[in-house]
């Protein structure tokens, strides 16, 4: 895959230090003049490079050119989102915030950046196309402004159009002609966003699933906005918060509490995620693994959901075939009560429901937390 870092200028002046003579520091140092202003010119002439504007190499290239102020010299990977195994693109190293990525993209697709590690909160999503994409403003913000390419430029309009109160349908028939990775983004965002669509509306996205049927998280997207759009509602959502997993795989919606099942004599592994989140989903299927394992040595597992919908959750939870049970936590309550800051996440609780582990961030590492906190060699 095709990527540009952005030059390291200050490298090249490293040369200095096989030049110069060792036996005596003023040693020729007038004849090296020459090769000094020949190399600060050299690094000048990287310095005015990196402000002239990139331009794409073909017409399937796209350069994002990043400017974020707070992620300093961290190492960035550039992930396909719509990929079961968050497909890496591209990957580059930011200096003092200015970052450049060059990759041809054979076809659009749902891209985002994160900070290595993984499990560092990552940039906003954007449309990943051919052209130039430019990702500005503060980290800590929460919002960073993505343009320069039509699908990007059209969504930031979007996000505009809905600050203020707009019927959604009407809306919508606005952008009924745009793309189909448009569209596909967009549906995608919604139903991030917890909207649900008229039957007419959802008409605009009718056939994507087709579309997209390389991009599992794509198809897997448009099936919860099917069931949102045909009215498939859970009876008693509001009161309902907990998915019990039965013998045959099917998550029932309960009632219950988070005391259920931490501090309740057993060992409790409390894993805190989103049925939205790619890296969740992504680590699932170990952390189930991991409780078929050790569940007969006392171990409990639950999930608790954040920023999500019941019927959003049973999905995603059949769908990946977790036999542990899931709690919505509604109202942030659990999250805040231990300072999760992020998603995924686990806390290990002892039988007393003392933490052992706060935060396992490196997979590998979750098994053997777990067979030290049950004592088992």
């Amino acid at each position: 895959m095709l990527l540009s870092l952005i030059p390291d200028s200050m490298n090249k002046c490293c040369i200095y230090e096989q030049i110069l003579p060792r036996r005596n520091p003023f040693h020729g140092i007038m004849m090296l003049l020459p090769f000094i202003f020949a190399v600060a010119s050299i690094c000048s002439g990287c310095q005015s490079e990196e402000s002239v504007d990139p331009v794409p190499a073909n017409d399937k290239e796209c350069v994002i050119v990043g400017d974020v102020d707070g992620i300093g010299n961290h190492r960035l990977l550039l992930l396909d989102i719509w990929e079961n195994n968050l497909c890496i693109l591209g990957k580059t190293k930011a200096r003092k915030g200015k970052f450049i990525i060059r990759v041809n993209v054979d076809s659009p697709t749902n891209a985002q950046l994160f900070i290595r590690p993984l499990h560092t909160p990552p940039f906003r999503q954007f449309i990943l196309e051919p052209g130039v994409i430019r990702i500005d403003g503060k980290m800590n913000d929460g919002f960073l402004k993505v343009s320069g390419t039509a699908d990007n430029d059209r969504f930031a309009r979007f996000l505009r159009d809905i600050e203020v109160p707009v019927n959604l349908d009407s809306l919508l028939v606005t952008y009924s002609s745009d793309s189909d990775i448009f569209k596909m983004y967009l549906l995608d965002r919604l139903k991030f966003m917890g909207v649900s669509l008229s039957p007419a509306s959802f008409c605009m996205f009718n056939g994507l699933d087709t579309v997209f049927s390389s991009k599992p998280s794509a198809v897997e997207s448009y099936g919860i906005m099917k069931t949102r759009t045909s009215n498939i509602q859970l009876q008693g959502e509001g009161i309902l918060n907990v998915l019990k997993v039965d013998e045959d795989g099917n998550a029932v919606p309960s009632s219950g509490s988070f005391y259920d099942y931490v501090g309740n004599g057993k060992y409790a592994m409390v894993v805190f995620w989103a049925s939205w989140c790619g890296p969740c989903k992504a680590e699932a299927p170990l952390i189930d693994s991991i409780f078929r394992t050790y569940k007969d040595d006392g171990l409990n597992v639950v999930g608790v959901s954040y920023h999500d919908k019941l019927s959003d959750l049973q999905y995603v939870t059949e769908k990946l075939g977790l036999h542990y049970d899931q709690i919505i936590d509604a109202d942030s309550e659990i999250i805040k009560k231990y300072g999760v800051k992020g998603v995924p996440h686990i806390i290990l609780f002892d039988q007393n429901g003392e933490i052992l582990v706060d935060g396992i961030p490196d997979p590998d590492n979750i098994e053997p937390a777990v067979r030290k906190a049950l004592g088992l060699k």
